[in-house]
């Protein structure tokens, strides 16, 4: 459960994470390097053979690599030999590759031994003798001479695992000592040599213990919590020391020489979260979960929408590139993403169809370090600058995400758990470089108008001081709603259209594996994709769909001006074509069964007892799910699969292509028989988690669609178990007040249950039925009456005064534009807000919910703002009038009773009472300094006049 986010001015505490000691490597060209190596075998004593080995190799491995970040360096394994051993690490070591900031970590697991006339120690290596050590092992010393000695290496550390390892490791540190001794000092902080031995100069090391303690250690919260960037070996077998498992005849040292100041970071702390030095704990554990909950969504969101556009494909399982072109707008993006000047956000926009999501989509695999080296640059013609690697800290598929779930989002990236979009840009404000995030289909949000008023623009208006960049896809009505100064790439204007592209795209369908074309001739083939290219226009997905239609059927005669003039150009048209080409008569049944999915929310439709029911309900023919499995193999291509509360979910793989069904259907109505569908569903008694994901997702968004979250809203077995993130952010588009005092009555509960961990049901239900007294939803604490019983405790009556402190307005202007105050009634106050300089909002003040929204021409910066003796707000400059008009178009003005000056400048607010004017007095005088001025302060009742 989850508040809709509030916009203030106020402070509060998948994809890759920013700040983080990787990205910080990374960026000063430094790598981290593993060998990790076990001697399992030694040929002339067999009875030595340990192949238990092979599972510590595996467990470092896995540890350095997964959780410390570090990438194995290939070459060894199991069973090297002496030479093998110390040719692979000094080809290594003398490389050019190397840096002075590389980190380099080396595991070796041996047999270990120490010869009694000189206390050397030796490694039996897979060659080795254990009667001949001297002329057959390896000297553990020999260790460091080879990586430490006229090499660039500056900061390595030893793991060694075996018997006696702490005379190996002082013979290695003496030997450290000895190859720098007449050296120049290393250059920079943080540098030197440590070994870490498994067990004593006189101990016996067992296979498994060492790993699996280092193991335990390093991912202890004991030995690190998130505030250190890095790991204290100190720390670290500190806790290896205490561990139980680690048996008492068998103690880890360490010791470390040659170093310059402080110890290098060798452990990353797999922790770390930048911006927890400070924090509260339970904010540090706020961060951590929504860091956990939002990396699973990125990967899924790369997974599922960015590489398989990128691809230049629909559906995530293509293993194909068939991207193609648009070099322009790559190399600009590409330019923007590499430089930190100019504008902090850039939006690339749009027709449907035109590409921004591949655009964006092959932006975002370009700069995820593990995924760019699976794009084939060369083959698709992906030019230089390239973006850099880790430069786009998430990519957010915004496809029917809440205001909310964005700004999680941006705060997961930021490291910052904030509450409100003031509480993001306090974490922004601890940064030290510069935040890019990716956010797509912006226009396919909820609520895209709000998600832009209340987040992206107050954002982009602050990112040039907050080190956020934002790089937005959106269609053009949508990006057109920025008010601020933002760069724009328009895939449609002569710039950066690329007719070219498309017709070699449609070539690459033609002609793909499969197609009844390929043994065509080729001049005829490219007769049919100038001609499909020519109709699609400048709509890849146009060309697309076309092409793939073709593909399946004889070839046509491009000349043929009937074919000609029947292709598509619009995705709705191409769509329609090839259902019909592909099903004939049975066209019909498959759009029924695709409709749910048009209407779908969130990732998608479930299958189970979902989707076939409700093409049931729709079209009023049965359907199973036999129906479904003939869809999937007749129109499969238009469905992606994908996943939401860990169950499969099915939706329209292109937006336009959703508007194509929703053609010529009544939305209420659909919306309105889902709604009724799925309240059918709700048991009679339910247990904590008893509703299907689905349905404690989503049934309020299209009961907000069909206007019936009254109904919905009354029936507490729902809102008690539902996903209040969701059902909150529908709320304020409730047209009644019974569901406005539902929504009050539960930010109020979710207030105060915020930080409980999993609370009971019963206590939930008590709760929101004190919280709906209080705010005067008796339907719903008569629902919880008669649903929900067990209650702990109930109230059996209440008497409360309004409250009028601490109300958050999810408005943007707290942060960027123009407040105004005013008393419009007894016991009544509103604030009014300048969204930008063409529209307004008000606001009750005893409630904080949105009482109106009014759009109007532009105004300069300096605006005044009159109120009418009820709630309509009018708007004026210096010089005229400016009339808000209401969603009837009729105008607001009836200014009576109040005016307020607001110089945005000077961050000063007057106010002004309007006298009445007698009859018959001539026009009223303009107001101004003359009229009596009144400052308003906070009372508990309303805003009143001090004076």
């Amino acid at each position: 459960m989850a508040t809709a986010p509030r916009v203030d001015a106020g402070h509060s505490p998948p994809t890759a994470w920013p700040a983080s000691p990787e990205d910080e490597a990374a960026a000063k060209g430094m790598g981290r390097f593993l060998f990790a190596a076990a001697v399992a075998r030694v040929a002339a004593a067999p009875a030595m053979d340990r192949p238990e080995l092979r599972a510590d190799v595996d467990r470092v491995v896995r540890l350095f690599t997964e959780d410390l970040d570090y990438r194995r360096v290939p070459g060894l394994d199991l069973d090297p030999t002496r030479g093998e051993l110390l040719s692979a690490l000094g080809r290594f070591a003398r490389s050019p590759d190397r840096t002075p900031g590389d980190y380099v970590v080396v595991y070796l697991a041996a047999h270990g031994a120490v010869v009694d006339a000189t206390g050397d120690h030796f490694l039996i290596t897979t060659d080795g003798d254990p009667d001949d050590l001297t002329g057959t092992a390896l000297r553990t010393e020999e260790l460091a001479r080879v990586l430490w000695e006229g090499t660039g290496l500056h900061r390595v550390l030893l793991l060694i695992d075996s018997c006696h390892a702490e005379a190996g490791a002082s013979d290695a540190l003496m030997q450290a000592l000895r190859s720098r001794r007449f050296g120049k000092p290393a250059a920079g902080d943080s540098t030197g040599f440590g070994v870490i031995a498994s067990a004593g100069r006189k101990e016996f090391g067992e296979p498994g213990v060492f790993t699996r303690s280092f193991e335990r250690a390093v991912r202890h919260e004991a030995t690190a919590g998130h505030a250190p960037r890095a790991l204290s070996i100190d720390s670290v077998l500190a806790s290896m020391s205490a561990d139980p498992e680690f048996p008492p005849w068998q103690r880890p040292r360490w010791a470390f020489v040659d170093g310059t100041s402080s110890i290098p970071g060798f452990l990353p702390n797999p922790r770390y979260l930048p911006g927890a030095e400070g924090l509260h704990l339970d904010e540090i554990d706020q961060m951590v979960t929504l860091r956990a909950e939002e990396q699973r969504l990125r990967h899924q969101e790369l997974t599922n929408h960015f590489l398989p556009r990128a691809r230049g494909t629909d559906v995530p399982t293509d293993d194909v590139w068939d991207f193609t072109g648009r070099h322009r707008a790559l190399h600009d993006v590409s330019g923007w993403l590499r430089s930190t000047e100019g504008e902090s956000t850039f939006v690339v926009t749009g027709d449907p169809g035109s590409g921004k999501s591949s655009v964006l989509g092959i932006l975002a695999v370009l700069a995820d370090p593990e995924r760019r080296g699976s794009v084939p640059t060369a083959a698709i013609g992906v030019g230089t600058p390239l973006p850099p690697q880790g430069c786009i800290a998430a990519a957010v598929h915004a496809n029917h995400k809440t205001v909310r779930q964005v700004l999680d989002a941006l705060c997961a990236a930021a490291n910052t758990p904030a509450e409100t979009v003031g509480g993001l840009v306090a974490g922004l404000q601890r940064r030290g470089k510069p935040l890019t995030v990716l956010i797509d289909a912006v226009d396919e949000a909820l609520d895209p108008e709000l998600l832009v008023t209340e987040l992206l623009q107050p954002l982009a208006e602050l990112s040039a001081t907050h080190s956020l960049r934002l790089l937005l896809g959106a269609r053009r009505h949508i990006a057109e709603r920025f008010v601020v100064q933002v760069r724009m790439l328009d895939l449609d204007t002569e710039e950066y259209a690329d007719p070219d592209a498309i017709l070699a795209y449609v070539q690459r369908l033609l002609t793909a594996p499969g197609s009844t074309l390929v043994d065509e001739p080729p001049e005829l083939v490219a007769a049919i994709g100038a001609a499909v290219a020519e109709a699609a226009g400048l709509s890849f997905l146009v060309a697309r769909i076309t092409a793939r239609t073709l593909t399946r059927h004889r070839a046509p005669d491009p000349s043929d001006p009937v074919w000609r003039d029947e292709l598509p150009r619009l995705p709705g048209e191409a769509m329609e074509r090839d259902l019909r080409q592909q099903l004939g008569d049975e066209m019909e049944r498959a759009r029924q069964l695709l409709v749910p999915l048009a209407f779908a929310q969130g990732a998608g439709l479930p299958w189970a007892g979902l989707w076939p029911q409700l093409a049931s309900v729709l079209a009023d023919v049965p359907y199973t799910d036999e129906d479904i499995v003939w869809l999937r193999r007749a129109a499969g291509s238009y469905v992606v699969e994908s996943v939401e509360s860990s169950e499969s979910v099915y939706r329209i793989y292109h937006q336009a292509l959703v508007e194509y069904l929703r053609q010529g259907l009544d939305s209420a109505r659909v919306h309105g028989r889902v709604t009724r569908f799925l309240l059918d569903q709700v048991p009679a008694h339910l247990d904590h988690g008893g509703l299907p994901p689905y349905l404690r997702s989503y049934l309020g968004a299209h009961a907000a669609e069909a206007g019936l979250l009254d109904e919905v809203t009354a029936d507490a077995r729902f809102v008690v178990h539902a996903d209040w993130n969701q059902l909150l952010a529908v709320l304020p588009r409730a047209a009644h007040g019974e569901s406005r005092r539902v929504g009050r009555a539960l930010a109020d509960v979710h207030a105060r249950l915020r930080d409980a961990a999993d609370p009971p049901p019963a206590e939930v239900a008590a709760r929101l039925r004190l919280a709906a007294l209080r705010q005067g939803s008796r339907t719903l604490a008569a629902s919880v009456d008669l649903h929900l019983s067990g209650q702990p405790w109930r109230a059996r009556w209440t008497l409360w005064e309004p409250r009028m402190a601490d109300q958050a307005l999810r408005d943007g202007s707290f942060l960027t534009g123009v407040v105004g105050v005013v008393q419009t009634g007894p016991g009544q106050a509103q604030v009014l807000t300048a969204r930008n300089s063409t529209a307004a909002a008000s606001w009750d003040l005893a409630t904080g919910a949105e009482e109106g929204r009014f759009t109007g021409p532009t105004v300069g910066e300096r605006v005044e703002l009159w109120v009418t003796g009820g709630t309509r707000p009018v708007m004026v400059t210096r010089r005229e009038v400016v009339r808000f008009v209401g969603s009837e178009g009729a105008p607001l003005i009836d200014a009576e009773h109040c005016l307020c000056e607001v110089d945005r400048d000077a961050g000063e607010i007057h106010s002004w009472v309007l006298p009445s004017w007698p009859a018959g007095e001539g026009p009223r005088p303009a107001p101004g300094p003359a009229w009596p001025k009144q400052s308003w302060r906070k009372t508990p009742a309303a805003m009143m006049p001090t004076r």
